[in-house]
């Protein structure tokens, strides 16, 4: 009888384990797509202000850098596999 009080106790414990790991799963999920996004934000804002900086000194024309950002974007997809 003990052996089998055991058994449930020991099922129990497993079964609130994983409804713990369900639980912080999705709330895992939202920090990982809010840090990624946070930093894709960032390198592009980055870029914008190095690349206005260099369009004040006459080094780049609005073109290149818009060409750069348009080939970024494709690089990093291509990547990400997306």
């Amino acid at each position: 009888m003990k052996d089998s009080y055991n058994n449930i106790n020991a099922y129990q414990k497993r079964e609130q384990n994983y409804m713990h790991f369900i639980c912080a799963c999705p709330f895992l999920d939202k920090m990982i797509l809010f840090q990624t996004g946070l930093s894709g934000n960032i390198m592009i804002l980055s870029i914008f202000y190095n690349g206005g900086k260099m369009m004040n000194e006459a080094q780049i024309t609005v073109g290149e850098l818009s060409s750069f950002m348009l080939y970024a974007a494709f690089v990093g997809v291509s990547i990400s596999g997306e």
